[in-house]
């Protein structure tokens, strides 16, 4: 506890022992009314208090301009971080692309990470349907995939620029102006708490240069519509075997190399799903609690657990 804190902490004691007395005083109406008044003053002088730590500890704990708290509340790296997106929200490089633009092909090298799922000729049908869900960034043209599988579901897979709703009009000038906004908020290089903020701010995915989003639709037969989620692919990522995307609708998992099928066991639930070019899919009636998918070689050798719950 610093100085300041000590000092502020002995204040507030002081006050609420003069509010004690004053309430168990008998004394007459002149009395209490001195009372009220030394009360007041000692208030005024915590207040003088508070306002001076307060600007003299603005340095150390990084108070924003513009923002509001308390002069004493020690902003985190995070926080700071936080204040300098909303503060470029409204730049030009910082402003979400148009959804429209779901609607076109692009050129790209596709992620590493999502190389295993694209693999053979392109399919011109499975493009055509991931531009027909895809929804703010385009499509990197001839990433689109279709899996049946025997029970007539299917998996949809495709790669976009860019993380979907949301993806930025230039993600690296973005992040640029991000940085330029916090140095001018924490203009101290040797703040501990500007460097911090500053790593926390390289490290959001939205202005990596190059980051994709892996989209993974699943159509269960009987179903209205498709459901399903992405995989940010931003350079660090790597699919490990698991559900990729699940919910009500049915799920969708990646299988290790060398799984030909997928066992799930639960309470009244045993079933047994092939893999199709590293996928599988399974729909599960709902309450059925904890159920643990085991993924088996040809040999029936188990290369990959997992737990999920419907």
């Amino acid at each position: 506890m610093t100085a300041h804190e000590d000092l502020l902490r002995q204040l507030k004691a002081s006050v609420r022992a003069l509010g004690e007395t004053e309430e168990r005083s008998a004394a007459p109406p002149r009395r209490r009314r001195l009372w009220r008044g030394q009360r007041r003053g000692l208030l005024v002088a915590l207040a003088a208090l508070v306002v001076g730590g307060g600007v003299a500890g603005a340095a150390q704990v990084g108070v924003i301009p513009g923002v509001h708290a308390p002069a004493d509340h020690p902003l985190s790296a995070r926080e700071v971080a936080h204040n300098a997106m909303v503060e470029t929200r409204q730049s030009r490089a910082c402003r979400p692309l148009p959804n429209d633009l779901g609607a076109t092909t692009t050129t790209a090298q596709i992620s590493s990470a999502a190389a295993t799922l694209v693999t053979g000729p392109a399919d011109p049908r499975a493009e055509r349907q991931a531009l027909s869900y895809n929804n703010g960034g385009p499509v990197v043209g001839g990433s689109a995939r279709r899996v049946d599988f025997p029970d007539g579901s299917y998996a949809l897979t495709w790669v976009a620029v860019g993380l979907g709703p949301g993806s930025l009009v230039d993600p690296a000038a973005c992040g640029q102006a991000r940085i330029e906004q916090l140095h001018r908020d924490l203009p101290d290089p040797g703040s501990r708490l500007r460097q911090k903020a500053e790593a926390v701010l390289r490290g959001y995915r939205d202005v990596i240069p190059g980051v994709q989003m892996l989209w993974v639709m699943y159509h269960h037969v009987g179903a209205r519509g498709a459901g399903g989620s992405g995989v940010p692919l931003d350079g660090r990522t790597t699919l490990r075997p698991g559900i990729l995307s699940g919910g009500s609708g049915g799920y969708v998992g990646y299988a290790a190399a060398s799984v030909v099928r997928v066992t799930a066991d639960g309470r009244d639930v045993h079933r047994s799903v092939v893999v199709r070019r590293r996928l599988f899919a399974l729909k599960l009636p709902r309450g059925t609690g904890p159920v643990v998918l085991r993924q088996r070689a040809a040999d029936g050798r188990v290369l990959a657990t997992e737990t999920i719950r419907e």
